[in-house]
């Protein structure tokens, strides 16, 4: 409820009060509404303002106001106004539900369409539709892919329909690309509108739309091998069965959290130091940490060694999409767990 009428407000002005911010977002040109209180983050050792801050009203018709005031000048510096990153989860996955219950309705009602159409999760960030119809359509041939996109960012929301002409098609996809690693990540939450309820039978498995759902049908080295060669374009059969013997990413004891920081935007002393703290005391809730680096030369990688693997799964699985300071998190196992030493 608090998360709901509250903002994230970056940018500010180092002199600047909450006496101010409170005055800006009742007082100013458009008022955003009744102000209930105003926290500025600041330097644990300094106490000097960090610049970013959070805004809670009394109602929550006011979040979309204020947000609506993004660019508006105080003591000189353009605001930027968000969404709390809490809100921008819950967002997220009522958007992911909504989805979802859209897929399973539409499969209740029957219709050719939904028999052939596939909803796909966990997908990587950075494809496009284009390259999710180079990973589907060895499976038959596709009639559309609608890749679900944030309005305002135009970034992927990390899942997608998959529209096949023929149910048969649809099938033979969910069948062999549930759990498939792609980029790094595993697609898992395949679901399908071929049966009545979205529920598709494969061998007698059954596949949902479930968070917890894991099962799947492996692919088989021939039809791997077709994949990696219809995905390189080639044409050369043993360069698609070379490509299939690449040996896949298991799971460690090792983590490895990117997009976390951008450091061409960090200018405090030390910053490095100030996230590895953060990270340490927020993935500690998972599991004992054997080590933990930030590579402040990166682009906002940070290294993790947990005591055992289900520690190292529980982090993924929990931060895995949420977004830390504004900055989308995507977090994987890595094979070669070597420090990373700070210079």
């Amino acid at each position: 409820e608090r998360d709901q009428r509250t903002v994230f407000v970056m940018q500010l002005a180092a002199r600047v009060k909450p006496s101010d911010i409170m005055d800006f977002f009742e007082r100013g040109e458009i008022p955003a509404g009744r102000v209930r209180d105003v926290r500025l983050v600041t330097d644990r050792i300094t106490r000097k303002s960090k610049g970013v801050g959070y805004v809670e009203f009394y109602e929550k018709a006011s979040v979309s106001k204020a947000i609506a005031m993004t660019g508006q000048k105080l003591l000189g510096l353009p605001m930027i106004i968000q969404h709390t990153e809490s809100e921008k989860n819950r967002i997220a996955e009522e958007a992911a539900k909504a989805a979802a219950g859209a897929l399973l309705g539409a499969s209740a009602a029957g219709g050719a369409a939904a028999l052939s159409r596939l909803y796909v999760g966990s997908l990587d960030f950075a494809l496009t539709e284009d390259d999710i119809r180079s990973l589907f359509e060895i499976h038959g041939p596709i009639d559309f892919v609608n890749l679900h996109k944030d309005p305002d960012t135009g970034r992927s929301k990390g899942f997608a329909f998959v529209q096949f002409h023929r149910p048969e098609h649809a099938k033979s996809a969910l069948e062999k690309m549930h759990g498939y690693e792609f980029k790094g990540r595993q697609v898992y939450k395949t679901g399908s509108g071929m049966f009545p309820g979205g529920v598709a039978s494969a061998g007698g498995m059954a596949l949902g739309l479930d968070d917890d759902e894991k099962v799947g049908v492996a692919l088989t080295s021939a039809s791997r091998a077709a994949l990696m060669a219809k995905l390189a374009r080639r044409d050369d059969p043993a360069a698609g069965l070379a490509a299939a013997a690449k040996p896949e990413v298991v799971a460690t004891r090792c983590v490895l959290l990117k997009n976390m920081f951008d450091p061409s935007a960090e200018t405090e002393e030390n910053w490095d130091t100030e996230i590895r703290d953060d990270v340490k005391e927020e993935c500690s809730k998972y599991g004992k940490i054997v080590h933990i680096a930030v590579d402040k030369n990166s682009q906002g990688y940070i290294y993790i060694k947990f005591d055992a693997i289900p520690f190292a799964q529980q982090a993924i699985n929990a931060l895995n999409g949420r977004f830390f300071s504004g900055k989308q998190a995507c977090v994987v196992h890595f094979v070669y767990c070597q420090p990373v030493t700070d210079k």
